[in-house]
């Protein structure tokens, strides 16, 4: 069984579909821990950002530069503000494109209130820490897999969210 901090022999190493991740944490061990996950599963372009201003500066620079994030994490509860207000603000100010970008919320505590405030403030999903690596893996895996139907469906006439 995986703990918190590794994937399991079993489990798929490749995330296909994704390449670039910002991961917005105050905490050094969880942003560490994560990024560890996230290469030993192929994904190298990973940036971290401690802060809600690093994290908002890093959207403005993949902006900027058409070089978009596909999977930001975001810690709900950070000196300055919580995850789920960087999630509106980034949804307001069109940092990203949604359709191209998933924006996950990483939080200690799984209430049906923030889960629902998570999703109504633009989030994807709202992902309890501690988070497997397993897990962790599977979303990454649906977001893209999602994401990757999402584009077939319009370069091929269909509709999309």
């Amino acid at each position: 069984m995986a703990d918190a901090h590794t994937v399991s022999p079993g489990a798929t190493r490749r995330i296909a579909g994704v390449g670039r991740i910002l991961i917005v944490d105050d905490i050094t061990e969880m942003r560490q821990t994560l990024r560890r996950m996230l290469r030993w599963a192929g994904v190298t372009d990973v940036e971290l950002a401690s802060n809600i201003d690093e994290a908002r500066l890093a959207l403005e620079r993949a902006k900027e530069r058409v070089a978009p994030f596909d999977l930001v994490l975001i810690d709900q509860m950070m000196p300055g503000g919580s995850g789920t207000e960087l999630i509106e603000e980034v949804v307001a100010r069109n940092l990203v494109n949604r359709r191209h970008t998933g924006l996950f919320l990483l939080s200690g505590v799984s209430e049906y209130d923030l889960q629902a405030q998570a999703r109504q403030a633009g989030a994807v999903a709202l992902l309890e820490k501690p988070i497997s690596g397993d897990n962790l893996l599977a979303v990454i895996q649906k977001w893209a897999a999602y994401r990757q139907a999402a584009r077939t469906r319009a370069s091929s006439g269909g509709e999309t969210r």
